[in-house]
């Protein structure tokens, strides 16, 4: 039973190791769009399409807010994940 816990245990990392790296590279993105709109200008410049402005900036709030959410979908996994482990580990205890 402890082999089978271990293994769970090794799939379970191998699987979160992944999807860290899939927000990681969401987070590269979100934070090169930040640094595109953070050396705009101050003061509103003349742009020929304001609306082209407001679209990449809701794009990059949307992002922000996307990876922010998968986040939390990550440690609600975890939780859930190591949650499952310990009633294994403890009815194994029992036995």
């Amino acid at each position: 039973m402890q082999q089978r816990l271990d293994e769970m245990l090794v799939h379970l990392a191998n699987s979160h190791q992944q999807i860290a790296r899939v927000l990681e590279a969401e987070r590269h993105v979100n934070v090169r769009m930040a640094e595109m709109i953070s050396v705009m200008p101050d003061i509103l410049p003349h742009f020929t399409d304001m609306q082209g402005l407001i679209d990449g900036t809701g794009q990059l709030n949307t992002g922000i807010v996307a990876y922010l959410g998968h986040l939390a979908d990550l440690e609600e996994m975890i939780a859930d994940s190591i949650g499952h482990i310990v009633r294994e580990m403890a009815e194994v205890d029992e036995e």
